[in-house]
């Protein structure tokens, strides 16, 4: 039995389950980066029979002006049309490699930019269609000695109560919030007015050992 690719769990799912935004949590042309979470990181995934196998995912400058083969926020399988309005140096990519039990390695990778809002850390990743950005969806993450957690999943229920309150607004499935308002009530409320208590991921820094 094949141990879990950690992109389809942690990444792909994120982009089709959760709460969709049409605007970012902070301006996409003012985006930087969080020297803090750069670096490697591994986790264990167990298997279906509970064999431990590693994933490690690798956080950085995206450094390059084109689209790279294994970055999933494009919609389109057409090569040709993989762009994004904005230089690809200011993102940050999140580049994940699993040795699965077969012997067999994948990678995956996927663009994203960080948003401190008081003490709290998100990320805003976006999605392209035909070139354009057609929406957000957002994590939560925090550092803790040599730990990320990371919160990928939005919670559904929390998510409704918001939109039944008038809170937040939907259009077409995305929520219309734009970013000044969204920054508010994340400032109000904290984070985890979108995110479950728990993490959903739990990773550790790996440290590079001398020669």
């Amino acid at each position: 039995m094949r141990a879990l690719s950690i992109l389809a769990v942690l990444l792909v799912s994120p982009m089709l389950g959760c709460a969709g935004f049409e605007h970012p949590l902070s301006p996409l042309d003012q985006a930087s980066f969080d020297d803090e979470v750069h670096g490697s990181w591994v986790m264990d995934v167990k298997d279906e029979e509970g064999a431990v196998q590693h994933a490690y995912v690798h956080i950085g400058k995206a450094g390059s002006l084109e689209p790279d083969d294994n970055d999933n926020n494009f919609r389109t399988g057409n090569w040709q049309d993989r762009k994004a309005p904005y230089p690809y140096k200011n993102f940050t990519r999140i580049v994940t490699v699993s040795l699965m039990s077969d012997g067999e390695v994948k990678s995956d990778s996927w663009l994203a930019f960080p948003t401190k809002i008081g003490d709290q850390r998100f990320a805003s990743v976006p999605h392209f269609e035909d070139g354009k950005i057609a929406g957000y969806i957002f994590w939560m993450y925090e550092i803790e000695g040599n730990h990320l957690k990371i919160w990928t999943d939005t919670d559904s229920d929390d998510i409704d109560q918001l939109l039944e309150s008038g809170v937040l607004k939907r259009r077409d499935g995305g929520i219309t919030n734009d970013t000044d308002a969204l920054r508010k009530l994340v400032e109000a409320k904290g984070g985890e007015i979108f995110f479950p208590d728990e993490p959903k991921y739990v990773l550790r820094r790996l440290k590079v050992q001398p020669e």
